[in-house]
């Protein structure tokens, strides 16, 4: 999902659509084998760039392609550390010395002597030598210049130097001297609109000639700032969102399953005032999508008007919290369980202020605000019994929506003063029906039979559903027919935890178990999901049949108990060990 002007950027020298009489001879150049020192100059957006890149994958074929961002460390006489970014392939090095300001000399001083020491492996079959390629050369310092001169012609033999900015003018003399000069101009409007029409040909763009050609003025011959106009117009337009948000139903009247449910929460609404409400239901089902259109209902288009806030609050003990809200004139939407134990603290603040907060117009506006709190189940009992005190405390000034999977997480005082509201995950068919809509308006070709796997996998699960067909259609293109379903890679990793499990049930199985759960925790997945799929991932496998339920039942002990503490390695930790305990216990049973 890269940005266009990288993803239709020329890989080779044959395609670059202007300046081909400069091509040819940049080819023919490295075709003898050796060249000199280069320098490409040429203004913002002309290629340079890109011709440096074609340049380098002519000379070293597709491996030069093989590129890795690295930070490198120096230090310097005074004792002061540098560092400073470069892209690194096994030929060549790409980096912007000036970053580093006046030491950018030992910078240079030292990357080159580093690539000049590292030999190819097989100098048979590959060049002598490896490329530095150095940005904005025109902003180094006169000693960084002078010393790169002496550098360059030292280690010329097994390191070539390409030089790139924009004007050669502040290059010194004797510097220049020593490369071959390049001047790579701007294209033409003609030449600029060739590239736009393409890349708008490709990405399904529809724009007048007339269109075109004023975003082409607008670009001063520029063709990178041509590009990122034209992305940024069609993102604005089309908002650039991934498909779940970008094709979400933003009225009632769109919802396209549970429409009786609909209809009611319609007419609710219609009557003018409506109880605290609490959403139920499981992932993916729609209980967001449904509260959204419930508050346009109400309140109309403003209520899309949102933006991102960090509310800052003090507790007695005087530390400092803050919290994350979607706010608009209407309603702010949060998360308040992303506080821990101090989410009590957040709900009367964030109740209170917006109670406190009148309707400008009350004829023509609601007389009530609305605080939607989203994953409700995971609120400590204190935050629900403040939260009960408090909602009927504001009940005029201020509505509360509910959101959370499990009711039963709900105390029951808070429980029996909202409406719940149960939205059950779409039927197969359902949700075959929404993934069949968004492939043909995103002109994905996919057969029946896929999407339907595609169904099975999402386990009713919209959200899964769709964010699995971006996936695979951003892997593997538009005609997914004959290609996998690409499935999140912490899946694999806990497919392959249940497989070790069963597999070496040992001491050192579990050592590497317990690494690969720091794996998964380290990038933000839940402990609960870990054990809901690490459980369904047991019941595959043949040899845990009879010893299955006891399986469910350690699990559901070692899940309630995270739910408690507050290190949840522990926990998964224990309940692997105590598996593991059951497989052997039942191996020597048969023996």
């Amino acid at each position: 999902m890269a940005l266009w002007i990288d993803k239709y950027r020329p890989r080779e020298m044959s395609k670059l659509t202007y300046h081909k009489e400069q091509s040819e001879k940049l080819s023919s150049l490295v075709t003898d084998g050796d060249f000199s020192h280069l320098l490409f100059c040429g203004p913002a957006g002309a290629g340079k760039r890109t011709r440096i890149n074609c340049l380098l994958k002519k000379i070293y074929g597709k491996g030069v392609e093989n590129v890795h961002v690295e930070t490198h460390h120096f230090s310097i006489p005074s004792g002061k550390k540098l560092q400073i970014f470069v892209v690194n392939s096994n030929y060549h090095i790409e980096l912007t010395p000036s970053d580093v300001g006046v030491y950018d000399r030992v910078i240079v001083q030292e990357i080159i002597k580093d690539m000049a020491q590292v030999q190819q492996l097989n100098r048979a079959s590959q060049k002598a030598f490896k490329v530095v390629v150095l940005l904005e050369a025109e902003n180094l310092t006169k000693e960084a210049q002078h010393s790169l001169r002496r550098t360059m012609e030292k280690y010329a033999a097994n390191c070539k130097i390409i030089l790139c900015c924009e004007s050669a003018s502040r290059i010194i003399e004797p510097l220049r001297s020593r490369c071959m000069v390049i001047r790579v101009s701007a294209p033409s409007d003609e030449e600029l609109l060739d590239c736009v029409e393409n890349v708008c040909t490709r990405e399904r763009v529809q724009a007048s000639h007339e269109w075109l050609r004023k975003l082409a003025e607008k670009s001063n011959g520029n063709l990178r700032r041509a590009l990122c106009l034209l992305e940024c117009s069609v993102s604005q337009k089309f908002k650039m969102a991934l498909w779940i948000d970008k094709y979400r139903p933003r009225e009632m009247s769109k919802l396209t399953y549970h429409k009786e449910q609909s209809e009611k929460l319609s007419s609710l609404v219609t009557d003018g005032d409506f109880s605290h409400l609490l959403f139920c239901g499981p992932a993916g089902a729609g209980k967001r999508t449904r509260i959204n259109c419930l508050l346009k209902k109400i309140y109309g288009k403003g209520v899309e008007n949102v933006h991102v806030e960090t509310h800052h609050f003090s507790i007695p003990s005087g530390k400092k919290l803050q919290i994350f809200v979607v706010n608009s004139n209407y309603h702010i939407e949060l998360t308040p369980s992303d506080v821990g134990v101090y989410d009590r603290v957040i709900v009367q603040e964030i109740i209170k202020d917006m109670a406190q907060v009148q309707q400008l117009n009350r004829a023509s506006q609601k007389a009530f605000k609305v605080v939607v709190l989203l994953e409700a189940e995971n609120l400590t009992k204190e935050a629900q019994h403040s939260l009960r005190r408090t909602m009927e405390k504001y009940a005029a000034n201020c509505k509360i929506i509910l959101c959370c999977e499990s009711a039963s997480r709900i105390i029951e005082p808070l429980r029996s003063r909202c409406m719940v509201i149960r939205v059950s995950a779409p039927s197969d068919e359902e949700l075959l029906d929404c993934v069949e809509n968004v492939c043909t308006r995103e002109r994905v070709q996919a057969s029946h039979e896929w999407l339907r796997k595609l169904a099975e996998k999402s386990n009713g699960n919209l959200r899964r559903a769709l964010c699995l067909l971006e996936c695979s259609v951003s892997q593997n293109g538009h005609n997914l027919d004959k290609q996998p379903i690409v499935e999140p890679e912490w899946e694999g990793y806990i497919r392959d935890i249940a497989k070790l499990i069963v597999q070496t049930p040992t001491q050192n199985g579990l050592l590497d178990i317990r690494n690969r759960f720091y794996e998964l925790l380290c990038r933000c997945i839940p402990s609960s999901i870990i054990f809901t799929h690490l459980i369904l991932e047991l019941s595959k496998i043949r040899d845990t049949s009879p010893i299955f339920p006891s399986i469910v039942s350690t699990a559901a002990e070692y899940e309630h108990s995270t739910r408690l503490g507050s290190k949840d390695i522990i926990h998964l930790e224990a309940f692997v060990a105590t598996v593991m305990s059951l497989i052997v216990e039942k191996r020597l049973q048969k023996i």
